[in-house]
């Protein structure tokens, strides 16, 4: 019997381990859903689609800062460079359990200036 729809399902998720979970040997999405492993974006290739949309020096402190794919999406990169970081900071604190403990991050930065 052939299937009638032809849609896919794009599962997506940050973590190999949870990956490997989902489609474990008792998983009923087993030989349907295929993981497909999507690294960090090469700095070279974000420095080259920042710089068409902001000034070089801007797009050149940003690069390293947003090679992760999922983050674009929560970063607004018309803003400040405190305001960027801040906002990859408060996106990938809760993946990162170093950063979820940052609660006075904000305040600090002020106090140094930076």
């Amino acid at each position: 019997m052939k299937p009638v729809s032809k849609a896919k399902v794009i599962l997506v998720g940050s973590s190999i381990l949870v990956s490997k979970k989902v489609l474990s040997r008792r998983s009923p999405l087993l030989g349907i859903v295929k993981p497909v492993r999507v690294g960090l974006i090469r700095p070279v290739n974000v420095l080259l689609a920042l710089s068409k949309e902001v000034r070089i020096e801007k797009a050149l402190k940003l690069a390293p800062l947003l090679r992760d794919p999922w983050i674009l999406e929560f970063v607004d990169i018309r803003a400040s460079l405190r305001e960027i970081v801040r906002q990859v900071v408060s996106t990938v604190r809760y993946g990162c359990k170093g950063l979820q403990e940052c609660k006075g991050l904000k305040s600090s930065w002020r106090r140094t200036g930076s």
